[in-house]
């Protein structure tokens, strides 16, 4: 069986030719890059940084023996040597090495303690009724109309009808506030 083999990569500023963050991948480069530059990230200096530069990706390092503890060392050394990374972490694979600020942690910690009244999950549950797939969202009356004008004359089964309607009893009786 053939072991993954991983590899320590940089990327650098096309204009400025700084090295500005360093990462780990099992891909090719030309993959992560292309990742890179979708920008859904956790990290969203990194992602800002990436829509408005010119990125090159280099290898830095192929096939460590640990590459959490290669990019660890990576990191270290660049900012050891005043290279301005934009990394959140230390590296090795998460979030280890980042703290977030008191202001931010007062702010978790106030949302984990919310607790909803029975008459809120009452209210909750009745308006996201029937959003399953786009929350919240609701259609223009002209959308509506043209909806209502498309599906003129289109005519449900007997059994198709019987299908919906048991299940809209179950979804009713499974969420419905009692």
């Amino acid at each position: 069986m053939k072991m993954r083999t991983g590899n320590i990569y940089g990327l650098i500023d096309g204009n400025t030719l700084e090295l500005r963050y360093i990462g780990q991948t099992f891909r090719s480069l030309e993959v992560r890059l292309k990742q890179h530059k979708q920008g859904r990230g956790p990290n969203p200096h990194l992602n800002r940084w990436l829509r408005v530069k010119f990125v090159n990706i280099i290898m830095l390092e192929c096939d460590p023996a640990d590459i959490n503890e290669a990019e660890i060392r990576w990191i270290k050394e660049m900012k050891k040597r005043g290279i301005r990374l934009i990394n959140l972490t230390d590296g090795g694979g998460g979030t280890a090495g980042y703290t977030h600020t008191l202001e931010t942690r007062d702010k978790i910690s106030t949302k984990m303690r919310t607790v909803h009244t029975l008459e809120q999950r009452a209210k909750i549950s009745i308006k996201m009724m029937g959003k399953q797939n786009a929350l919240g969202y609701r259609h223009t009356d002209e959308a509506r109309a043209k909806m209502s004008v498309a599906l003129m004359g289109h005519s449900v089964s007997i059994e198709t009808r019987a299908k919906i309607s048991a299940a809209m009893i179950k979804f009713v009786r499974r969420y419905a506030p009692m």
